[in-house]
Parts: C-alpha cells; sequence; structure tokens
C-alpha cells in the first residue's frame, strides 16, 4: 500500500490516493480539517476507475 496526498490550498479540499497491493486504488477528497473519521463517512472517497486526472478534462 502508498500514499499520495495532496492539497489544493489552505481552507480548501485535500485530496489522498491509497495504492493497494491486492486491490483497486482510492482517492479521498475532504476539507483539510476534517478528522478521519469524517474523510471515511462524510466525504467523497472513489476507486481506481472511477476517477482521473484533472489534467485529462481540460
Amino acid at each position: 500500500m502508498s500514499l499520495i496526498k495532496r492539497s489544493s490550498g489552505p481552507g480548501l479540499l485535500e485530496s489522498v490516493v491509497v495504492d493497494y497491493d491486492d486491490a483497486p486504488s482510492e482517492c479521498t477528497i475532504y476539507p483539510a480539517d476534517s478528522d478521519i473519521e469524517e474523510r471515511t463517512t462524510a466525504w467523497i472517497t472513489a476507486k481506481e476507475g472511477s476517477f482521473c486526472p484533472i489534467t485529462s478534462r481540460q
């Protein structure tokens, strides 16, 4: 498993991509000030194949 964290700026949203060896990667988007429980229950999490790089959408 590996973890990649990206931030879009103070007070905005952050994202974390977790790569698993035996399962699809997951990307979670959440506010920077949320706690770990809120990140997994109240914010957006998508499995690999359901998201794409923003650069591909321009």
